[in-house]
Parts: C-alpha cells; structure tokens; sequence
C-alpha cells in the first residue's frame, strides 16, 4: 500500500497517524494500534452488584453480592512490538548540530508520543468501564445513607439548641455568683476575664464550677495583697499591670524594669550634668496645678527659634559687651496687705492700689484663662528688658493662671541662644559618647 493507501486506512479505523511522514512509522503505527484492538476483543471485564434477594437479611443491613472483575490483555505480544519499535533507536545518535537530526527528532517524537497517548485512552476506557457498576453502587448507597442523616441533622439542631440554652443558664448563674462573690473586685476585674469555658460543660457541676470559680478569686485577692506588700517603687504600674493580667509576677517584673530603665535615666541626667553649665540663672515658670492649659493670645511676643538647622551650624558669634547694665522695672507700691479676710478680700484690697487701666489688663487676663482651648499651642520666647528674680516669679504664677509654662533665662537672646546651642552640643556628645 502507498503512503496515501495508508493514511485513508489509517483514517477509516480511527487510528491517530498525525505528525508520521515515512511510510514505515505509519505502517508501524498501524498493526500496533490493531494489535491492542484485537486483543482486547478478546477481554472480559465483568463486574457486577446485586442486592441478594433469595437469602433472609436483617432489617437495616445492606446486603451485597459481587463477582471480582477479571481483565486480560495481550501485555507480552505488546510488550514485544514497543520493545522492537525501541530498539531501532538504541544506535541513533541524532546531533543537535545537525538540522535534519532535528526534524527526524520532532517526527518521531510525535509517532512515539501517538502510541502511548493510544495505549493510555485505552487504558481510561477500560477502568472507566471497570469502575461503572462500582460508581452505581456507592450512588445508590449515599442516596439512602443521606435519607437517614437528614433526620439525624435535624434532630442534632434540636440538641444544640437546648444545650446552648443550658449554658447560657449556667453561665448566668456563675455571673450572679461570681459579682456577688468578689464585691468590689469585680468592678475592676470583669467575670469574663476570669472564667473558664469548661465551666460551661455538663461536667463539671454548676457546685464544682462555683468552687473553682471562689478559688480563683481568692487568689487574685491574695496576690493582690501581697504585691501591696512589697513597697514597690513603681507599685501604681505594677497594679495595672496586675489587673491585666491578673499574673503577680509579671507584674513585680513589670515594676522592677521601670526601676531599672529610672535609673539607667537618673545615670545618664548624672553623666550629662558634667557637661551642663550650672542652671542658677533660670527662673522656672510656676503654673497652678488646677490652672486651664490656653495658648499664648496671637499677636504678643514674636516667636523665636534660637536653634534652626541654619544657625546650629553657624560658627558662634562673640558675645557683644553689654553697654551698660539692665535697671529692674520698679513695681508699684502696693498697700501692706493683711492676713485677716479672704484670699478675694487681700486681692481685691492689692488691686484697688493699681490704675484702672492695670485693674482693666487683669480682668481681661482672668478672662482669658477661662475661655476652651481653640487655637494651636507654639512656642514663644518673651523678651524683657529688665527684672529681678522676685519679678520673674511674680511673672511666672500669673502665666501659669492662664496655663503657661516654661523657663526664665538670665540674659539677652544672643547670650540665651549661643548658651542653649553650646548645651545641647554637649547633650549630642554625651549620646555619641554613650553609643
């Protein structure tokens, strides 16, 4: 037969010849494919289930006859032509190098690859007619078996919910003992941070669960009472810490870590104050401690950044001589004041020794300290020409009467900047040399 005759044979008995070009591999193709056909014409798959009608079964039990599936195959006469057909390959050294190699590699890749592929369809259609009566036989039995679990379903929500219902009782009643138990305890730990989900089970009793429950809330109160014993430097952190965790001891290391981290500050303030100028020129702002926190009014002392990125580079200036030195402002003399009277009586009587035009500047400023808070707090530098230390403090209790805070330094603002720049180069030193 020509190579046509072939392929049109080939084509009539469904075999797959593509990608064969010689007459030789299509012929081979072909008694390979009818050599597997005609074998397994001879095979006998029988696998059969039946439900055994002629012996008694119990009610419920599901009775089952079957015969083994038998497969036979023509594997030796198959085994023998894929064996010949390999062979002619074992001397076949195809190079890379060579174009026609190549092409002769794709040709008869693609005739090998054909007969596997025809060997594993037949494969597939063989289990799959193998496996037909078992696939029909689980079928059959889930549909049944899910008959029966619907009504378990069912009945099982039934249970759930009543046991959902008990828990909830049991719950509640552990709740009701548990804030009557602890008292005042119980305002600070909640139950829910001490109870047990295996309480709720059917095991233990809602007796036993009440006992574990009162033994832990002894506890927390002993430990409670220990950790007050210990006279703890931070005992304030360790109690928080205590009653978030309701662990004592990692509330006592919790305490002992802010008492290290204390002292490793106190140590470093102790090895930066050898670098720091003596403070006795600064004059702190006394505020009242119950004194609204308000923002300096728009409009007042110009802000001033002694140290912006630009000037902390900037080689220092001298400092220029001072012409001649500053005279303290003179205070008004104000009338001897009594300790008899209110604290309101003593102010009043100082302020009827001032003009109505300062009376006026200390309204408006009483005024001011009881308005909310609306506008961005910055920082300010106040410049004044000249005071004493009993001045700056009179100064600073009545910033502090409208919420400000801060630090009286003694001198110009040059002097102030160049000594703050010179301090906090030596702060960046001690830091450098601490690293």
């Amino acid at each position: 037969m020509k190579i046509n005759e072939l392929r049109e044979y080939a084509k009539g008995r469904g075999i797959d010849i593509k990608g064969l070009r010689s007459k030789d591999d299509i012929k081979a193709a072909i008694e390979a494919a009818e050599a597997v056909a005609d074998e397994h014409e001879d095979e006998s798959v029988v696998v059969e289930a039946e439900i055994i009608e002629d012996e008694p079964v119990k009610a419920g039990e599901l009775a089952v006859s079957f015969s083994p599936g038998v497969l036979s195959a023509n594997f030796s006469a198959l085994e023998a032509y894929v064996d010949g057909i390999i062979e002619t390959y074992k001397d076949w050294e195809p190079s890379a190098d060579s174009q026609e190699d190549v092409k002769q590699c794709a040709t008869h890749r693609k005739y090998l690859n054909g007969l596997a592929k025809q060997i594993d369809e037949r494969r597939k259609a063989v289990k799959n007619e193998y496996l037909r009566p078992l696939n029909s036989f689980e079928a059959d039995c889930n549909r049944i078996r899910d008959k029966v679990k619907d009504v378990s379903t069912r009945l099982n929500d039934v249970e759930k919910e009543a046991d959902e219902a008990r828990k909830t009782q049991k719950e509640d009643e552990l709740r009701e003992h548990y804030e009557s138990y602890a008292g005042l305890l119980a305002e600070v730990v909640p139950y829910d941070k001490i109870a047990d989900p295996k309480w709720l089970n059917k095991t233990p009793t809602l007796e036993k669960a009440k006992i574990e429950l009162e033994e832990k809330v002894d506890k927390v109160a002993a430990d409670w009472e220990t950790l007050k014993r210990l006279n703890l430097e931070f005992f304030e952190q360790a109690e928080i810490q205590f009653f978030n965790t309701l662990d004592l001891g990692q509330a006592t290391a919790y305490a002992d870590k802010l008492a290290e981290d204390a002292r490793k500050i106190e140590a470093m303030k102790a090895e930066m104050g050898q670098y720091a100028e003596p403070a006795d020129d600064e004059v702190p702002i006394d505020a009242y401690d119950d004194a609204p926190v308000n923002p300096v009014e728009d409009g007042g002392y110009e802000p001033f950044d002694p140290m912006t990125m630009e000037q902390e580079h900037r080689p220092m200036q001298p400092i220029p001589a001072q012409q001649e030195p500053m005279q303290p402002i003179a205070a008004p003399q104000p009338m001897p004041v009594v300790d008899s009277g209110s604290v309101s009586q003593q102010i009043a009587a100082i302020m009827a020794t001032y003009p109505e035009s300062k009376q006026q500047n200390v309204l408006e400023a009483l005024r001011a300290s009881q308005q909310p808070i609306n506008q961005a707090v910055k920082p300010y530098v106040m410049i004044i020409d000249g005071a004493t230390v009993e001045q700056c403090k009179a100064i600073g209790k009545l910033c502090g009467l409208v919420g400000v805070t801060g630090t009286f330094k003694q001198g110009v603002l040059q002097e102030v900047a160049q000594r703050v720049a010179q301090e906090e180069a030596a702060q960046r030193q001690v830091f450098q040399y601490g690293a």
